[in-house]
């Protein structure tokens, strides 16, 4: 009797452990299954609802359908920074898990993304069947560090990655003396400059690429002449660069110069090195040289003095345009935002190839940023 007593309580125990097991199983489908819909006759969604995803890739979300011959068609509804759309689920290939769609990776974005899925059944109803466009199923979305640095520059730069400008100026090395024909003279040692620019941001580790290109005409003490014209000078020039990011705090900028002059074709290049917010305050040290017209070297410092008001120093020794000596010039640059992408900026300074002789800097900028 007590043996039977005993196995009628470990049966019922067994039976206890069996029911909590297997209700412990349906618990955990439900969970990793995700929400269904299940209603008198009408079809059974099972979904894995996706918590992560990776951001600027497809998202694939794949469902199964119990009675799929009741559907007439699944979509996938999703919300994104700008809006709403869906797109249908199809056929797959995938076992267990027939039915797939695809949020395309231009649309998997930060700041945001979430998504319901809808039915609609062969008899005209449509049915939530996860989630619901009122109350929709967010996704946490993941950025390398590339693009979270490029989403961020984007959004210093208000958005726009093009700006067109336009500089102009004129520079004044007082009268300097040379001589001609075995007689001394003075040369007014002067030129201005028009200059028109393209810069593309890219803010990767290609920072950004752009071009210039403009004109240089003037008057400098070219040695070895023979006549007084022989003293006016110019050229025209353009100039594709691109600057690299190597480290948050450094980047590197690399120029080739071609230009037409008075005597013929010249090439040259330039280089620079930034350390600091290339983007806000830092400091560039560069060089810029070209066949016949001359040799620059320059230590330039800009300062972002508030939202709108950057300034810039720069130090420059430099034998533009075709001088027999090098002159000092110190350059002072204001550059005022004035919203909507427009930009305007002064400049001043002075300069000098001789303790005896000097001359000031007057010039603007021009710029429009989309």
């Amino acid at each position: 009797m007590v043996t039977k007593n005993v196995k009628r309580k470990l049966t019922v125990v067994l039976s206890l452990i069996g029911a909590l097991t297997a209700a412990a199983a349906l618990e955990r489908e439900a969970r990793a299954d995700g929400p269904a819909v299940v209603t008198n006759g009408q079809p059974r969604v099972h979904h894995a609802p996706k918590a992560v995803a990776q951001a600027n890739t497809a998202l694939a979300v794949e469902v199964s359908i119990d009675e799929p011959d009741k559907v007439k068609e699944a979509t996938l509804v999703y919300k994104r920074a700008d809006g709403v759309t869906t797109v249908p689920f199809a056929r797959s290939s995938s076992l267990g898990k027939p039915y797939i769609a695809t949020v395309p990776a231009e649309d998997v974005r930060v700041p945001m993304l979430a998504y319901a899925i809808e039915i609609e059944t062969t008899d005209g109803q449509k049915v939530p069947a996860f989630a619901s466009r009122a109350n929709m199923h967010p996704v946490a979305l993941q950025e390398d560090t590339g693009d979270a640095r490029e989403r961020a520059l984007l959004a210093r730069a208000g958005g726009r990655r093009t700006t067109l400008g336009t500089l102009g100026e004129f520079v004044h090395f007082g009268s300097t003396p040379t001589t001609l024909n075995g007689q001394q003279i003075k040369v007014n040692d002067q030129y201005y400059r028009l200059e028109g620019q393209f810069t593309y941001g890219l803010f990767r580790w290609i920072s950004e690429f752009g071009f210039r290109g403009g004109i240089v005409r003037g008057s400098s003490p070219v040695g070895g002449v023979t006549n007084r014209n022989q003293y006016d000078v110019g050229m025209n020039y353009g100039a594709p660069r691109v600057r690299l990011r190597a480290a948050r705090w450094l980047h590197f900028e690399g120029e080739a110069l071609t230009s037409v002059n008075e005597i013929g074709y010249s090439i040259g290049g330039g280089g620079a090195i930034l350390f600091g917010d290339a983007y806000g305050t830092h400091l560039t040290v560069g060089f810029e040289s070209i066949q016949i017209f001359g040799t620059r070297g320059y230590t330039r410092f800009d300062v972002a003095a508030s939202k709108r008001l950057s300034l810039v120093t720069t130090i420059e020794v430099s034998n533009m345009p075709h001088a027999e000596t090098a002159g000092v010039r110190l350059v002072a640059d204001g550059r005022f935002d004035l919203g909507a992408g427009f930009a305007v900026g002064v400049r001043g300074g002075y300069q000098a190839r001789n303790f005896a002789s000097g001359g000031p800097t007057l010039g603007g900028t021009l710029s429009y940023s989309f």
